[in-house]
């Protein structure tokens, strides 16, 4: 699974004119196996509409119950600790219950 989403990625990032959004796919991909293999039927929403602290770029849902949200950044972005202190970042660890924030190869959790 985790192969073939770096396979994945790796073939986006080839492409040579990848943004941030364009890996969004893989990783819904991901969610997917992942979350099927766990035998829950995931119900995941790219760009969704705004919340109270913006937009994240994923709703993660099982049927009709929240399960988290995800913020996604770019591949470029190699530590996620450069950008854990602003303002989005800060308003989403606040206001939304179990928030991922990922540069696609990181993931870092917040529960409340």
């Amino acid at each position: 699974m985790l192969n073939q989403y770096f396979q994945n990625i790796y073939k986006t990032y080839k492409a040579g004119d990848a943004t941030e959004a364009s890996y969004y796919p893989d990783l819904k991909n991901l969610l997917n196996n992942f979350l099927e293999s766990k035998g829950i039927d995931p119900n995941i929403t790219i760009q969704p509409r705004k919340t109270k602290a913006g937009i994240p770029d994923f709703t993660i849902r099982k049927s009709k119950d929240l399960v988290g949200y995800i913020e996604a950044k770019d591949l470029t972005i190699e530590d996620l600790q450069t950008i854990e202190h602003t303002e989005q970042v800060k308003r989403y660890k606040e206001k939304l219950p179990n928030f991922i924030l990922t540069n696609y190869f990181d993931f870092w959790l917040w529960r409340r």
